[in-house]
């Protein structure tokens, strides 16, 4: 997020204001190409909800991390792992309310369930955050 739309959703929430559509909130991060991983925000964020593409030729599981950057291989994801089977999307939603992520919001792909064992770049990532 940058400075500016860090200080505009800072002047947005202190006022206690909504603003309808066509103003940016909440913001979308995406990977412009298949990717391992995505970095949707380097800081304290709430996550909406997330859109993964897996063109894998076998089914991987993706992470969510609450964190600034990629965590290493055998970091614990903050909520269960979710399944995309071969050339498949997954999708969740959290309401309007979101997730609370602390440190960031990072969602990778892996080949293992309960820790990270991050895959090749062959998944795509969108994800919608504030």
């Amino acid at each position: 997020m940058s400075s500016s739309e860090q200080e505009y959703l800072s002047d947005v929430q202190s006022a206690g204001l909504w603003f309808p559509p066509p103003y940016r909130i909440p913001f979308n991060a995406s990977s412009p190409a298949l990717a391992n991983a995505i970095i949707a925000s380097a800081g304290v964020a709430r996550l909406y909800g997330f859109t993964v593409y897996n063109s894998k030729a076998s089914g991987q599981y993706i992470l969510v991390f609450d964190a600034a950057a990629v965590p290493a291989n055998g970091a614990v994801p903050v909520m269960p792992a979710l399944k995309v089977p071969t050339d498949a999307n997954v999708s969740v939603y959290f309401g309007s309310v979101g997730r609370s992520f602390d440190r960031g919001i990072v969602v990778t792909n892996s080949t293992t369930a309960t820790s990270l064992t991050i895959g090749l770049a062959d998944c795509q990532f969108d994800v919608q955050y504030a």
